[in-house]
């Protein structure tokens, strides 16, 4: 009955009250304090308390709704679970388990509650307070901690499958396993890595297909349907990753990049019903091996390459003619953010050095149909680092140089002041809601 429950917390679907304040960010200070801010200051929420910290590598995490937060707090060798209110602007705790071990924070695509691993037990947590167990009984199992990833400007990872019917997770042993929550067992899948790996438990948004990555000997990449098991498998034949990047929205078509570094496209369907031959051996070549950033906004294939940001259209691969795309961004630096959404693109530039961090550009470019062709930048702050697009795509998290990091409205010009200069690790905290 429990495991009935379960599926039914995980689809419910919950109606969102209007968020006080507009867009939100959620970011942590110098201090080390969680706060919630909008881009005009007319919305501040200082989440936590001063001497609380928030625990690694949980953090804290958005709701797909972004009415609430899930965070844990450290209160002394004992991790506080906690979901907080934007609308209300209060939180209440709803478990403490051992800061040891303790991993994830992805939610289910209702915003009804989180997946959480601690003390040998992979469990739910539901903001109403229900809590279920999900997996016992296995020392240093772990899921995904979507806080820990360093690139939340690309495609991420999640415990949990979209429609909330699956549960990727890494065993004890370290191989990864898949299980349903319908009340299906567990069966573990080819490979093994190191706990919270970027790109392992890469969902694709129209299937029950999970891309993940790991070690058998040499480096490979592998394709699981969730609901049969089917899997393919590429072999590397080398040390070096290989892995999964990114899937094409609403179809079973991979991005990932091969044995030999170029990134490849293949389409995985036959998993429905199984594959004859392994069409990760034959994918479209999409992208060389330098590129990097790479991210989508359904349309078009978005990557920097060098100092350059390209755009390269999906029907390129449906007609195997990839070339090197349109040229949308210059003087990109090296080992910054790259920021889509809702047609604005966001990058930090530099002015003559792009190895020099005090010659930062944060620069932006509206995505109005100039793909195809080029783009150039709108607008620049000079001295400043870019974070975050904003959904809505008008406003970005900025760090600069004397001022601070601020949300900016790229159009409008208005600025609301988040806190004093965090850097680029700062910079990749900050999260809107």
């Amino acid at each position: 009955m429990a495991w009935v429950a379960l599926c039914l917390l995980l689809i419910v679907l919950v109606t969102p009250a209007a968020a006080q304040g507009g867009v939100l960010v959620a970011f942590v200070n110098t201090s080390g304090q969680l706060i919630v801010s909008d881009n005009t200051g007319g919305y501040r929420w200082i989440v936590t308390n001063p001497g609380e910290y928030l625990v690694d590598p949980v953090g804290y995490s958005w709701s797909p709704d972004g009415q609430a937060l899930f965070f844990a707090v450290d209160i002394g060798g004992v991790a506080s679970l906690r979901f907080g209110d934007v609308n209300g602007m209060n939180t209440h705790e709803v478990g403490q388990v051992s800061t040891g071990g303790l991993s994830g924070g992805s939610w289910d695509s209702s915003s009804g509650g989180v997946i959480v691993s601690a003390d040998n037990v992979i469990r739910y947590y539901g903001v109403g307070g229900d809590v279920f167990d999900i997996v016992g009984g296995q020392a240093g199992a772990s899921v995904f901690s979507p806080y820990s990833d360093n690139r939340p400007n690309l495609p991420a990872a999640s415990a949990l499958s979209p429609d909330g019917r699956f549960l990727f997770y890494q065993q004890s042993d370290g191989r990864y396993a898949v299980m349903g929550l319908n009340g299906g067992g567990a069966f573990p899948l080819p490979g093994v890595n190191d706990p919270n790996t970027r790109q392992s438990g890469l969902w694709a948004d129209g299937a029950p297909f999970v891309a993940y990555w790991g070690y058998e000997g040499n480096a490979i990449l592998s394709v699981t349907n969730a609901e049969n098991g089917q899997t393919v498998t590429l072999d590397s034949g080398r040390a070096a990753p290989i892995t999964p990047i990114l899937w094409r929205p609403g179809t079973t078509q991979l991005l990932y990049r091969g044995a030999t570094g170029y990134v490849q496209a293949a389409d995985v369907s036959c998993l429905f019903n199984g594959c004859g031959a392994n069409p990760l051996d034959s994918g479209v070549q999409v992208l060389p091996p330098t590129a990097g950033e790479i991210q989508t906004d359904g349309s078009f294939v978005y990557y920097q390459d060098g100092t350059t940001v390209f755009a390269l259209p999906f029907s390129c691969i449906d007609s195997t003619s990839c070339g090197t795309g349109a040229v949308i961004g210059s003087n990109a630096a090296p080992g910054t953010l790259v920021s889509i959404n809702n047609r604005l693109l966001a990058y930090t530039g530099y002015a003559s050095n792009p190895n020099d961090v005090n010659d930062r550009v944060a620069l932006f470019v509206a995505l109005d149909g100039c793909q195809a062709g080029g783009c150039t930048a709108f607008t620049s702050i000079a001295g400043a680092q870019t974070g975050l697009v904003a959904p809505d795509g008008s406003t970005v998290v900025v760090d600069q140089v004397g001022v601070g990091m601020n949300a900016v409205n790229v159009f409008s010009g208005q600025s609301g002041y988040l806190s004093d200069s965090l850097g680029q690790q700062g910079l990749a905290l900050a999260r809107w809601g």
